[in-house]
């Protein structure tokens, strides 16, 4: 098999050891290999205040390195670097020039307060695994650019601001007992993919719209029977039976939270927030108008949803 996409771009690399936030390593695959994408086309605000505020971070970084931070194009046109041999490329976010320290790369992280908190400062070295990656790949595709006016370089810096107000920077090493291990990953990768022998599914809500497009509807009246395969079969049969309890105790469990809502309104009355001195509830009331839609044949308006009010509960603890 040949692949569609013929290299892995250093924001996706973490996906080759199940590292990455959103892709599992067959996702990769499959995106690799036939052109599937995972991504949703929903807009996402982080990403692009991200990039709204990459210049600022970068400034802010050269002011806390004390040294030149060049902020590099974005244009994947004309500014994507290729590895020479490897298939992997990356976009710097920034080149920085240190007196002292030579040339290094730097990488951009826009984070939450929440994400910081169960994501970065869980870590020993402040950064996850997958933004270690990312970096050390950087680091890996411009070292083997032949490009002699390219500065080639010695260090990298990974520059995270934190909710919106502080700048976390954690400098790096150049890892290249890593850069082998990636090579050495990369090429098994791709050998799979001309091999077709893909990876398995990690089983995570993620691969559902992958596995969707691989397999986008039934066959009318097939049956899955296994062929008298006792084993597939008893596999099957406990997957079903963990869909039934699991979909048994959801239903349970939103019982539950419509009960609680019950009691937080009782408790809440006409006040917008609830105070205690652990946690402060707001009450959210909004009211949905209904919505309707012209009649292909008759061309009157019909009314497809009813007006309704929407009750929501936001709990914060103190």
């Amino acid at each position: 098999m040949e692949p569609t996409v013929k290299r892995v771009s250093a924001s996706r690399v973490p996906a080759l050891w199940d590292e990455h936030r959103f892709y599992s390593r067959r996702m990769l695959w499959e995106y690799c290999s036939r052109g599937v994408r995972p991504e949703s086309n929903e807009p996402n605000p982080r990403a692009r205040s991200g990039r709204m505020l990459e210049g600022a971070i970068l400034a802010m970084a050269a002011e806390d390195l004390g040294c030149e931070v060049v902020h590099l194009p974005q244009d994947r046109a004309e500014n994507y670097l290729q590895h020479p041999t490897l298939p992997t490329g990356c976009m710097p976010d920034g080149l920085v020039l240190h007196p002292t320290r030579g040339p290094g790369v730097i990488s951009v992280k826009n984070v939450s307060s929440k994400v910081y908190a169960r994501l970065w400062k869980p870590m020993k070295w402040g950064v996850p695994r997958d933004v270690e990656m990312q970096l050390q790949t950087e680091l890996m595709v411009w070292r083997a650019q032949e490009d002699g006016d390219l500065p080639k370089p010695e260090w990298g810096c990974i520059a995270a601001l934190e909710g919106g107000a502080d700048l976390h920077l954690f400098e790096r090493r150049v890892e290249e007992a890593w850069h082998g291990t990636l090579a050495e990953m990369l090429t098994a990768f791709f050998r799979s993919i001309v091999e077709n022998n893909p990876p398995p599914w990690t089983y995570i809500g993620e691969e559902l719209p992958v596995i969707r497009e691989l397999w986008p509807y039934s066959e009318p009246g097939k049956v899955q029977d296994f062929d008298g395969d006792f084993t597939q079969s008893s596999n099957a049969a406990t997957v079903i039976e963990a869909f039934v309890d699991q979909t048994q105790k959801r239903r349970e469990l939103d019982k539950s939270i419509e009960a609680l809502k019950v009691e937080l309104l009782e408790i809440a009355g006409d006040a917008e927030v609830i105070l205690t001195p652990t946690y402060r509830c707001k009450v959210a009331r909004a009211e949905v108008p209904a919505s309707h839609k012209d009649c292909p044949n008759c061309g009157h308006a019909i009314e497809t949803r009813a007006a309704s009010e929407r009750l929501q509960f936001y709990p914060k603890e103190m």
